[in-house]
């Protein structure tokens, strides 16, 4: 397992997650996503896009993986990331997702990224650009109609470090745009709950699906707080079998 020592020159601030200094919910949330993409990093070569403190990155090498490239915008985590996970073939990099080149891997996990990220189309065109055919990008970003009192896709997220929020159809649009397969078995949420628009005033002000379970799992008739995308470059027989129904880590 990852190292559990607390650096006190990180402090959370609400946009990277800090082990031990991040709030449980929080947590519980990020550890949950990593967990879900462990699945999918045996003997893979991995990269973690906005690694931030790195605990991620070391979590898919401990799983299996032949190796895994962690890579941020902050200079600081990297830095951080780079002194404290130290075992295996792991690496940590400074750069821009949307610019950042490097030789394909086969497996790319973005968790809580691309909202923050103004040119997204840039990102996703890269990630595709940096996946080898038949790889998978899992990608998770907060459910547009749970967690903002956004309407649209051009009003401004209640998150004061979100860019954009997305729907899951939204989502899905926008891989398939830019050249992924995505099938509705391959989607998965966090803190799934019963939601329709009439009772918009419930979830804003009591937030069930801030409660609900932080498991990674498959999307029924509930709404997740958060959406994780299981995406696939086609041109490939070496596609990793996406997980059965129960998908719960």
């Amino acid at each position: 397992m990852a190292s559990v020592i607390e650096h006190k020159e990180l402090e959370f601030t609400g946009e990277a997650y800090i082990p031990g200094k991040t709030p449980l919910r929080i947590a519980l949330d990020h550890v949950a996503r990593y967990r879900f993409a462990a699945k999918y990093a045996k003997d893979r070569n991995v990269l973690d896009v906005a690694c931030g403190e790195g605990y991620g990155s070391q979590r898919l090498l401990d799983a299996g993986a032949k190796s895994v490239t962690g890579v941020d915008l902050s200079g600081e985590l990297i830095a951080h990331a780079a002194k404290k996970y130290t075992r295996g073939p792991l690496r940590f990099i400074k750069a821009d997702i949307s610019f950042y080149a490097a030789a394909p891997f086969d497996v790319i996990a973005c968790f809580e990224t691309i909202e923050h990220v103004p040119d997204f189309q840039g990102a996703i065109k890269n990630l595709y650009r940096l996946l080898k055919p038949g790889g998978v990008l899992i990608i998770s970003s907060p459910n547009r109609p749970v967690t903002s009192p956004a309407r649209s896709f051009e009003d401004r997220p209640c998150n004061r470090f979100h860019s954009q929020e997305f729907t899951i159809p939204e989502m899905r649009a926008l891989l398939e745009d830019h050249g992924f397969h995505t099938e509705s078995s391959a989607v998965f949420g966090q803190r799934l709950t019963g939601h329709n628009a009439a009772a918009h005033f419930v979830w804003k002000y009591l937030s069930p699906a801030y409660f609900a379970n932080p498991f990674v799992r498959k999307i029924s008739n509930q709404t997740p707080r958060y959406f994780v995308l299981v995406a696939r470059k086609p041109r490939s027989e070496s596609l990793p079998e996406i997980p059965g129904d129960n998908g719960a880590v």
